[in-house]
């Protein structure tokens, strides 16, 4: 009865401390990494804005389901080791600036990724990624305290060098 007693009490205190830990880390974020790429701004942008190629060179992404439109805007489900995610892509100017968004119906989180390209005198671009959420979830937000904010991003931009052929070192930009 007595070992019981003692691992119940664990159980509870970590339960605390996983709420409590939730509590205090902010619901909000942002996070941002830019890039530089030889390729041109047409190449990077024909990779980054076709969602359904991305399992074949972003390895987060499994796979990528197209669904209906959501107020004239492409549907995505990308599903993951993480499990599916839903958004939907806004353009804001073709070729330079797109936005996914990933709803506020999400379970635990939502928010959006900015892609933005700039071309370089030097014919080459530079992609400026940034992340903007909030984190609904406590239980999410205390697991984030152990996760890099960064490391969707840099994945992102890597493995699209990569699939261009090049070696890109991405660079967290401070917010």
């Amino acid at each position: 009865m007595k070992i019981l007693k003692i691992v119940g009490s664990i159980v509870i205190l970590l339960a605390l401390a996983t709420v409590g830990l939730g509590l205090l880390r902010p619901k909000d974020h942002v996070a941002s990494v830019r890039t530089d790429f030889a390729a041109a701004p047409e190449q990077v942008w024909a990779l980054i804005a076709d969602l359904q190629s991305w399992p074949e060179w972003n390895s987060d992404i499994e796979s990528v389901t197209r669904g209906d439109d959501r107020d004239g805007h492409p549907f995505w489900i990308m599903g993951s080791s993480f499990g599916e995610m839903s958004m939907w892509i806004e353009v804001d100017q073709e070729g330079r600036r797109m936005r996914t968004v990933i709803p506020p119906d999400n379970p635990g989180f939502h928010g959006t990724w900015t892609y933005l390209l700039e071309p370089r005198e030097d014919g080459g671009c530079t992609l400026t990624l940034t992340e903007t959420g909030t984190t609904t979830n406590i239980l999410y937000r205390a697991m984030s305290t152990f996760m890099d904010e960064y490391a969707g991003l840099v994945n992102v931009a890597a493995t699209a060098g990569t699939k261009l052929g090049e070696k890109v070192v991405p660079a967290i930009v401070e917010t």
